[in-house]
This record gives structure tokens, sequence and C-alpha cells, in this order.
């Protein structure tokens, strides 16, 4: 795969079709930014093992630690500062404290969210 002039929300997606078609346990779940993070291509392939969950990133973790807890490898996503701060009580109780096999994604950190507004730096 070239990787150059290539955006990094391109390669996540791309990545994540290639891994998930080796891994079938793999699932995403987003906080309503499908487009934003180009994912919409991962619902289109595999619609049964993507779920948006609405700007609802506390509820993204609690889902995606279920998901970990039935045997899946859930890859979240949304902007940097929702991905460390909004989820902070339920990566430490539903995902660190019980040791799950969470993935988390964040896009967007800091000063590159200015068009997202100054709720997203």
């Amino acid at each position: 795969m070239e990787l150059r002039n290539r955006q990094l929300r391109d390669i996540y997606v791309d990545l994540l079709i290639e891994y998930a078609k080796k891994y079938e346990n793999l699932v995403i779940v987003e906080a309503d930014l499908m487009k934003a993070a180009k994912t919409n291509a991962f619902f289109e392939t595999f619609p049964e093992r993507a779920i948006n969950v609405g700007v609802a990133e506390a509820n993204m973790i609690g889902v995606a630690a279920g998901l970990a807890n039935m045997g899946k490898i859930p890859f979240t996503h949304t902007f940097t500062p929702f991905a460390t701060r909004r989820v902070f009580d339920q990566v430490t109780l539903s995902v660190a404290y019980a040791k799950l096999n969470v993935k988390m994604v964040g896009s967007d950190p800091g000063i590159m969210a200015q068009l997202n507004g100054g709720t997203n730096t």
C-alpha cells in the first residue's frame, strides 16, 4: 500500500477494512463521525460490524467494552478531545479496570480541529 500523499484518515479506514477481512471479530464503534473519519467505506463493506452510537462518546466506550467482553475487537473513533476527556470515567472503569481489548482512535487534535468549533480543541 502506497502511503505517500495520502491522508491519515484514508490509511486508517483502508487498514481497518484490510484487518476486518482477516479478523472476523473486528468491529468499529463511531460517534457519528463516519463522514469526517471516512469510515463510511467500512460501514458499506461490513455493515453488520459497524455501529454508530451518535454523538454519545461515553456510550461509545460502554458499547465497545461490552463488545470486547463478548470477544470482539472494537475500534472506537471520535475527535481527540472527546476521546481523552469526555470518556475518562468509562475508559477507567469499563475498559482499563476490566482489562478489555478496546482500541481507541482520536482524530483532529487541538488546533487541528479549529473548523469544528471551540469545544473540539
